[in-house]
């Protein structure tokens, strides 16, 4: 009798203790914290679940302080929306595109609301509506890679023609290349058409049906790239910003784009560039547009890492993707490399990027570019850095020297009372900020000395070198022709003049290196507020040696090192002075000591240190 009545206290014991175990625990051991709850027009989207799936597998890894659970409403709502739908007691997420009948109707209501348009992102956030950028989610599992992409020639294979495109189909048919136009009208491309999308070589993104119903991209691109199937586009933007073209925008810098048609045969012949691209695509989809990637965007929005062993560094860069022959791109990659290797997570994203997340550290580079204000958070230290009194994109600004201090401060103040901290590279800019009571330092311009080291190559000498676009007047470049002096010009806008248009920053050393003479000059606005341009960093860390019009800051730091002239008369003098084998002494010794003065202060690791001190200043 007393053994069952022992045997029945443990069962009860345990009844209770199961109890309340599960009703302490059983959140978080069994009932899933996030679960969609309506699809609209995705039905059973095998993204937003795999999506999902992440969310659940992860979020344990934050800090998240929000109503449970949390509900996840997919598309619109065709059939008419009432906010009756949504349980108030959770957390409600909802996840839609860009379809133009989208209104703040729909949105008000939801938590949170992700959006994968960057302007109906801007558009929530200004009316106070919670929302995030959160672009198409790709799913890579089961994905075949090995497709017509990798072997065009069989016999099933084509090119696929997603919109219209004039050029690149006459060019196709003229030279008897197999294409298919596809149905575009579909956001989300049907499971048929994703399964055929193995036997295409390559996609055409033309301006589309889609771009006119829509301001997002269609999945289709999506699809292409993570089976590493090259793309080709044009790289224009129009007023509009039409979707196809923004397609070049939206993968960075690594898919086909055409100018012409010598770029777009160039597309079908070279098989190699198509795969180097595709294969870039991918890697770049992986790294921002998968499942796993995806669902940490939507964590980190909705907390905070328990693991910060690594800082985030966000750069916003002033220049478009793939814009390589402009400065602000190779400055903007040699600090992201320089963040890299200290350890820090770094992205880089750029003034059309359709992607863009806050760091612990966010960087707006350069002069004129407008903030990403939707992002800022108050964990976030964001640092504006003038790099050069560019205003806009008008030529006449940007080359006018007699554009004042206090009308460019004027423009720039309340850009620069929307950020923490800014730092200018112009000494005079910084004064005249804090004489305003905004926190400003100066941080220079600086060279990046894993890329600029003396290299030379005998292929390459010459007498005089000057690199540059003519996008201004180029009065150095200019009097040395008139006065007939031997000088190698590269760059843009030369004309005949000019050996190339274009030298890879990766390897512009070598001709710095293997030059004499290197020629430098500013355009006036720059040099009337005392800005530094970083190719007198990067000349001289490769101990080349430079004449350069007159700057005073270049004067300051250099001394001698770097003869300057304020006439046409002095540069003449100056380049048949140091020309003369007679003072290839004095020339050299000049450059050694340019040199030693750049790699102490002027390295592009002197200045990612710099940053992060200035950020630490904010955090005291």
């Amino acid at each position: 009798m007393m053994k069952n009545k022992f045997v029945f206290i443990a069962i009860f014991s345990f009844i209770v203790l199961g109890a309340v175990f599960y009703y302490c625990f059983s959140d978080d051991l069994f009932r899933e914290k996030f679960k969609v709850v309506h699809f609209e027009g995705h039905k059973e989207d095998k993204e937003i679940l795999a999506l999902v799936k992440e969310l659940n597998k992860n979020y344990k890894n934050y800090d998240i302080k929000i109503k449970e659970p949390v509900d996840i409403y997919v598309g619109g709502f065709r059939g008419g929306f009432s906010s009756d739908i949504i349980n108030k007691e959770h957390f409600n997420i909802l996840i839609i595109g860009g379809n133009k009948r989208i209104s703040m109707f729909y949105v008000k209501p939801f938590d949170l609301v992700a959006v994968s348009v960057v302007d109906l992102n801007y558009f929530f956030n200004k009316h106070k509506v919670n929302s995030i950028f959160f672009p198409i989610v790709a799913n890579f599992d089961g994905v075949n890679t090995g497709g017509c992409a990798k072997n065009p020639n069989k016999e099933n294979c084509y090119f696929a023609l997603f919109g219209e495109n004039k050029s690149v189909e006459e060019y196709m048919i003229k030279n008897n290349i197999r294409y298919r136009k596809i149905d575009d009208v579909l956001y989300t491309p049907s499971q048929k058409e994703i399964d055929e999308l193995d036997n295409v070589s390559g996609v055409i993104a033309g301006i589309s049906k889609f771009d006119n119903a829509s301001r997002d991209i269609s999945r289709y691109y999506i699809e292409a790239g993570i089976r590493k199937i090259p793309i080709l586009s044009s790289v224009f933007v129009n007023e509009n910003m039409q979707t196809a073209e923004k397609i070049p925008l939206f993968f960075s810098d690594y898919i086909c784009y055409y100018l012409n048609d010598k770029e777009i045969s160039n597309f079908f012949i070279d098989k190699k560039y198509r795969d180097r691209k595709a294969e870039e695509n991918y890697y770049f989809l992986k790294t921002f547009f998968s499942t796993q990637k995806s669902a940490e965007r939507m964590l980190e929005k909705l907390g905070t890492p328990k693991d910060k062993k690594k800082r985030k560094v966000s750069i916003f860069t002033p220049s478009i993707v793939g814009h390589v022959n402009n400065g602000d791109y190779w400055l903007s990659k040699d600090l992201e490399y320089s963040f890299k290797k200290k350890g820090f997570d770094t992205v880089l994203y750029y003034t059309t990027s359709m992607i863009a997340n806050i760091g612990d550290i966010d960087i707006y580079l350069g002069g004129g570019m407008p903030l990403v204000n939707d992002l800022t958070k108050e964990k976030s230290v964001s640092i504006l850095n003038i790099l050069y009194p560019f205003l806009s994109n008008d030529v006449k600004v940007k080359n006018n020297a007699d554009f004042e201090l206090g009308t460019y401060i004027g423009r720039i103040t309340p850009q620069c009372r929307k950020v923490d901290r800014v730092v200018s590279s112009s000494r005079m800019i910084v004064e005249a900020l804090r004489e305003i009571n905004i926190k400003a330092f100066y941080v220079p311009q600086f060279t990046n000395t894993d890329k600029f080291y003396e290299d030379y190559d005998e292929n390459l000498k010459s007498e005089i070198l000057f690199v540059g676009n003519h996008h201004f007047e180029r009065v150095a470049a200019k009097t040395a022709l008139e006065n007939g002096f031997d000088i190698s010009i590269y760059g843009y806008g030369w004309g005949d003049k000019a050996i190339k248009s274009y030298v890879d920053n990766n390897i512009l050393r070598k001709y710095y290196s293997s030059a004499k003479i290197v020629l430098s000059d500013a355009m006036p606005l720059m040099k009337k507020l005392g800005f530094v341009s970083n190719r007198i960093y990067d000349v001289s860390a490769t101990g080349a040696f430079i004449i350069s019009d007159y700057i005073k800051e270049i004067e300051d730091v250099y001394g001698d090192a770097i003869p300057m002239w304020k006439t046409k008369e002095e540069l003449v003098f100056l380049l048949n002075y140091y020309l003369d084998p007679k003072n290839d002494e004095e020339r050299k010794a000049k450059a050694q000591k340019a040199q030693k003065i750049t790699l102490e202060r002027f390295t592009a690791d002197k200045v990612r240190d710099m940053l992060i001190e200035v950020a630490n200043d904010v955090k005291k």
